[in-house]
């Protein structure tokens, strides 16, 4: 399984236990996959309460996670 290194400069491994992930990581990722929404949404969410990480963000959209 390829590992990806994080914003934080730590390895990051698609393959994380689901014990592992935020609440929402895999509904989220699913919303993402199918289309239902959009990059902007998921950028929404990082950081948030029942959102994801910065390296979840990674993980769902292939891009590093923009610093505002």
């Amino acid at each position: 399984m390829a590992t990806i290194i994080g914003v934080n400069g730590d390895y990051v491994t698609p393959d994380k236990g689901p014990d592992n992930y935020s609440k929402n990581y895999h509904k989220i990722k699913e919303y993402y996959e199918t289309g239902i929404w959009d990059i902007n949404r998921v950028n929404m969410l990082v950081g948030k309460k029942l959102g994801i990480t910065k390296d979840e963000y990674l993980l769902i959209t292939g891009k590093v996670y923009p610093n505002k």
